[in-house]
């Protein structure tokens, strides 16, 4: 700032000016990586279920949590699916969203609506009208109190950014862009104006809800997964394998053992090639223009 003050109006000028490109330019940037809707030109394989998302995640197959649901999900109905990995977003320019056939569906919950619907499905089958009700509660609990705390410390909260931002090979104006945005939206969500031991206390209480009612159980409503193990698994999953040393980590560690263990046997009953998709905190390999096909899965 000390040169600025030495310069003379023009230059003063003609440096704010590039300022304002710059940030202009890395704006356009991020729209153009995160945000285009680009078709792919190779043709997608008849009665599978394609699963676009983001990239594998460093320690835990994805590192957003809707994915992993998803992905989860599809595991568990025994539906044939390929995973593609890309920066293309849904038309609600959200992701994960998937294709099958001539169809095309957005946002995780409706994901799984559709496909239920589509192949007959009902894995909460064997559950009472009380126990529906319980999972819709804490699926809400879990998708729209607990997933905003953890968001605050994913990119709000000045912590270690290192394995997100390796794994996505993630410039310094994408990261800023998104903190950006999602201080905005966290402010108008409600979490954002919390301040930190408050959003620590709303963690921890959610935390001890779903411990609690879970208890010594094998999943969440006895031995048999329903659709909301496939919720709490993508949320969990990110604390207890992308958070390292931060706080909501700590607190399952130390508190909540229990979550780890039921996070564990969901991993070993639906997840028997996990090594083969995380990273190891290593680039996902998923660029601005490039898209990558996994195997087609037939659980």
């Amino acid at each position: 700032m000390e040169g600025l003050h030495k310069m003379d109006s023009c230059q003063r000028l003609a440096w704010l000016a590039g300022g304002v490109v710059t940030a202009a330019v890395a704006v356009i940037t991020v729209k153009r990586i995160f945000f285009q809707h680009r078709r792919t030109a190779v043709p997608n394989p008849r009665d599978v279920v394609i699963l676009h998302q983001i990239g594998r995640g460093g320690y835990a197959p994805s590192l957003s949590p809707f994915p992993l649901k998803l992905e989860t999900y599809l595991r568990m109905a025994k539906i044939p699916y390929q995973s593609v990995h890309s920066f293309r977003m849904s038309t609600k320019r959200k992701t994960p969203w998937i294709e099958y056939n001539e169809d095309t569906v957005a946002d995780s919950g409706f994901c799984i609506e559709y496909l239920n619907d589509k192949f007959g499905l009902d894995l909460n089958k064997n559950l009472s009208k009380e126990e529906r009700a319980v999972a819709r509660a804490f699926e809400k609990l879990n998708e729209d109190a607990l997933y905003w705390s953890l968001v605050m410390y994913r990119w709000i909260y000045p912590v270690d950014r290192s394995i997100v931002t390796t794994v996505f090979g993630m410039p310094w104006f994408v990261k800023w862009k998104i903190q950006r945005n999602m201080k905005k939206t966290t402010w108008a969500q409600g979490t954002g104006r919390h301040v930190p031991h408050e959003v620590d206390h709303l963690i921890e209480t959610d935390l001890r809800a779903i411990s609690e009612y879970l208890g010594k159980k094998k999943f969440f409503f006895g031995d048999t997964a329903t659709e909301v193990d496939c919720s709490l698994f993508g949320i969990l999953c990110q604390p207890i394998y992308h958070m390292p040393g931060l706080k909501p980590h700590t607190m399952i560690k130390e508190k909540f053992p229990n979550l780890i263990d039921y996070c564990n046997r969901i991993r070993v009953t639906f997840w028997p090639d996990w090594e083969d998709k995380i990273t190891n905190g290593r680039y996902c390999g998923v660029g601005p223009n490039s898209e990558i096909r996994e195997q087609i899965i037939r659980p």
